[in-house]
């Protein structure tokens, strides 16, 4: 059994993380295609109940997601003390074909418990695993490169998946379970380390309570994160009524957006520079946001969705940098599921505003005058460290 703070790798054993890269590449393809599309997938199902109540429906699916995340916190430790760190990502790949069958047989409630775990399971996994790969060294070129691989996947995926969706749904699912079976290979490589690590509310608690401008700063993150990928997709969907030109709006701007990031990275270790680049990502996020909102048109919404993207590592960069080496200092595994809890408060407290949306009949753009509002509270949490 070994401790992530203390364990010194060989050489060749460094060279694995070229596959967990890999994996992370393969994973988001299929899951930027999964969540630009799934929201807009719901509605339109359950669109016969009328559209508040589709609308609802939605939120449902992602409050069950978040939800189960959060509850299945404390599992952590059991796995990761008797079957290794590895072994959440070959679960988290298990339950993403489970997931992909419950969606074509259209059991979306079941579909977004299942959701839940494997992401908890996926996400806390891979970022103990690249933290642990990548534990020496300045860490703004190597989570570019990370986000960059990210960012290319997600620029390749959604017009293929658009176009799979408009040959019938099953070619997208069965496509899609193909890719994570590959995936699962990949992962099958990588070597499997047990750590002893107690996960707990109470601790996770306390974490809060000493570190509450860290944990603000995720909760933001996590709003903005969860409006970006779940009810943006969806109003574009409103408004290009079709899957296959929600997929090349979506694939073009990432594309764009992927190249910058990586150089974006290693610019900022040359320079060092996370407070004042940080406040221009904030502040340009929350200004794409509100753009959104009052030039309404195809061409504003390119710009700025353009714009959103093209600002992201300078929003995301800084605040994930400062995370992560706070994650060495504090232990790597405890400060991750401390940070996926912020995120996924984040996306609770949006869903519950969507909610409220749906109930009251509310314009829906005022979930983008939300999101410019969060996108805020990184930069006060940088403020207060």
């Amino acid at each position: 059994v070994y401790s992530l703070r203390h364990l010194h790798l060989p050489h060749h054993m460094l060279l694995k993380k070229d596959f967990l890269y890999l994996a992370i590449f393969l994973r988001t393809f299929v899951f930027v295609s999964f969540f630009t599309f799934l929201p807009a997938l719901i509605y339109r199902d359950f669109l016969y109940l009328g559209s508040r109540e589709a609308l609802a429906v939605v939120s449902l699916f992602f409050f069950l997601y978040a939800f189960v995340n959060v509850l299945f916190i404390p599992f952590l430790s059991a796995l990761y003390s008797k079957f290794g760190v590895r072994a959440g990502l070959v679960l988290s790949l298990f339950l993403t074909v489970l997931m992909a069958a419950s969606l074509n047989l259209k059991l979306y409630f079941f579909a977004g418990y299942l959701y839940g775990v494997l992401s908890l399971l996926w996400w806390a996994s891979y970022y103990i695993l690249f933290l642990f790969f990548e534990r020496e060294g300045k860490l703004g070129g190597k989570i570019g490169k990370s986000e960059m691989i990210v960012a290319l996947s997600a620029s390749l995926s959604p017009f293929l998946a658009g176009y799979l969706i408009t040959l019938g749904e099953i070619w997208f699912y069965v496509f899609s379970s193909a890719i994570i079976l590959i995936t699962l290979a990949l992962v099958f490589k990588m070597p499997s380390y047990r750590i002893r690590v107690r996960i707990d509310f109470k601790l996770l608690l306390k974490e809060v309570v000493k570190y509450k401008t860290d944990f603000l700063g995720f909760v933001g993150a996590g709003a903005e994160g969860i409006i970006f990928s779940v009810y943006w997709p969806l109003f574009l969907y409103f408004f290009f009524k079709n899957f296959l030109s929600l997929g090349a709006f979506s694939a073009i701007v990432s594309f764009l957006a992927a190249l910058f990031t990586y150089f974006f990275g290693v610019w900022l270790d040359k320079r060092g520079e996370e407070e004042q680049m940080e406040k221009v990502g904030v502040y340009g996020f929350s200004g794409s946001w509100l753009g959104k909102v009052v030039f309404q048109s195809s061409l504003a919404f390119v710009f700025f969705d353009l714009v959103h993207r093209i600002l992201n590592p300078f929003f995301t960069l800084p605040f994930t940098k400062r995370a992560f080496e706070h994650a060495r200092e504090e232990g790597i595994a405890h400060y991750v599921v401390f940070r996926e809890l912020g995120y996924k408060l984040g996306n609770l407290l949006v869903i519950y505003f969507m909610f409220a949306v749906a109930y009251f009949n509310l314009p829906y753009v005022l979930v983008f005058i939300l999101a410019g509002l969060v996108s805020l509270l990184p930069l006060k949490a940088a403020q207060g460290r």
